[in-house]
């Protein structure tokens, strides 16, 4: 199991590795209230010592979260009833640094590679951000001299670093850092992804979430490994272009990533999520998620309904088909476990799906069929139009055929195919026993073959009915 760590190995046997242990400023001398620590210095370093013996570096000085934050931090002791106003002032601050790289001609060199954009400018690449975060591209605009001077001078302050030395396009980094008030930053651009192993999100605040991310774009890959999220962890309609690693934290909250598209790997194995974790009306593109050795809560939402089958990826995605089959299989397993029936079973047709795709030709074939003919055992609909559609091309071809007196009446062909379909009712020998006397061999083979298949899709039927039903 990734980044296990040993009841042996933490400080106190009887806490979660994540469990803060002490808070120490930069001396070492531990801090025994770190609201007061605050309000008396607002600028100063405030470590936590957490219970596998990681020492984490406070986020109020990365220079990173200096630049998310040039507008303020958000106070633990009160609360903003202007919000949304304080979080879109950070943002224009953000958002104008990130836009310098897109008039930066070595970064504009790379980003016109992709198919599409040979020819795009800064405008060009604003407009596209913007639409993707729902905001305005006048965001991206270049800073003011009021506003650069706004920047330098919170940089200087609290990390001792200026504008001219941060990169916009470089990956934000918060490695093993401690977040002492929430992080509230909806709607941003992470144009070179982000860094965040193992953080902790702590936010002193009840009436915050300890980390607000909803509604933003990771250009590049996101990594929150052995990350701890104290209070609600929002990624709500995230956009995750690369890789987004998960693997081994913890959700002591609400885990909301209802809406998030993952168009590279989602990894969440070895994660535990300790309250209602949402994944409703997200899109995995290219690759199934991973929950391997991951401690879901009861609480756990999937979209799994046939409208939603587009939400997941295709069996012949990028993904190995051992793979998509494994981390089906865990989720399946799941939901078979907390008895949601037809989440297990959605899931269940998603795993066959992918042995279809990696079998050969002999084994294709039946599950093709499977597939064809009942969506896997799953609908009742199809069973029902073949059995009617078997039943019509078969009252056909006795009508035309019939080994008896012409003409026949329509119904003479129609009782005969519909008392061979159900032959185990003995209809065909109580009322047609002069046509299975005087009908040829291979008259008498379509009936064979037509009762067979009749059966089959009777059987298919139920299996239907079992499955709509939630029946075991």
């Amino acid at each position: 199991m990734a980044n296990e760590i040993k009841t042996s190995e933490l400080k106190n046997p009887a806490l979660d590795r994540f469990a803060i242990l002490r808070y120490s400023d930069d001396s070492g001398k531990t801090v025994n209230d770190p609201h007061e620590f605050i309000r008396a210095t607002p600028h100063a370093n405030l470590h936590a010592h957490r219970n596998d013996g990681a020492k984490l570096e406070s986020a109020h000085n990365n220079p990173w979260y200096v630049l998310m934050t040039v507008a303020g931090e958000f106070d633990p002791d009160r609360f903003y009833f202007k919000l949304k106003e304080k979080m879109a002032e950070n943002r224009r601050f953000w958002h104008g640094f990130i836009g310098r790289a897109f008039r930066d001609e070595k970064w504009l060199e790379k980003a016109r590679q992709v198919e599409g954009r040979a020819e795009w400018q800064h405008a060009e690449f604003a407009k596209y951000y913007a639409g993707e975060l729902k905001i305005s591209a006048s965001e991206f605009d270049a800073l003011t001299p009021e506003e650069e001077q706004a920047i330098d001078r919170e940089l200087k302050t609290r990390c001792g670093q200026s504008l001219a030395e941060q990169k916009p396009a470089k990956r934000v980094n918060f490695p093993h850092t401690f977040f002492r008030n929430s992080l509230l930053f909806e709607n941003g651009l992470f144009l070179g992804g982000a860094f965040f192993n193992g953080s902790h999100f702590a936010g002193f605040s009840p009436f915050l979430p300890s980390a607000e991310l909803g509604f933003s774009y990771f250009e590049g890959d996101a990594y929150f490994n052995s990350s701890h999220f104290a209070g609600t962890a929002n990624f709500i309609s995230n956009h995750f272009a690369g890789s987004a690693d998960f693997s081994s934290s913890l959700f002591a909250d609400l885990a909301n990533f209802n809406s998030c598209h993952f168009a590279g790997h989602a990894d969440f194995d070895a994660a535990t999520f300790q309250a209602k974790t949402d994944f409703t009306a997200t899109t995995f593109e290219k690759y199934v998620p991973s929950f391997h050795g991951t401690t879901l809560y009861s609480d756990t939402l999937f979209s799994a309904d046939e409208r939603d089958r587009d939400l997941w990826p295709p069996a012949k995605g990028a993904h190995g088909a051992e793979d998509q089959k494994s981390n089906y299989n865990r989720i399946r397993s799941f939901m078979a476990d907390k008895r949601m029936v037809e989440e297990e079973q959605f899931f269940h047709r998603r795993e066959i799906g992918v042995q279809q795709v990696g079998a050969d030709w002999g084994t294709k074939l039946p599950y093709g069929l499977f597939q064809i003919l009942s969506n896997y055992g799953h609908s009742i609909i199809l069973p029902i139009s073949w059995l009617v559609l078997l039943g019509a091309a078969s009252a056909f071809f006795y009508d035309v055929y019939y080994p008896v007196e012409k003409p026949v009446h329509w119904s003479k062909p129609l009782g005969l195919t519909l008392s061979n379909m159900f032959g185990y009712l003995g209809y065909v020998k109580l009322y047609y026993a002069d046509v299975l006397k005087c009908a040829p061999w291979w008259f008498k083979s379509v009936l064979g073959i037509q009762a067979v298949l009749a059966v089959i899709l009777q059987f298919l039927l139920a299996l239907g009915i079992r499955s709509r039903f939630r029946m075991r």
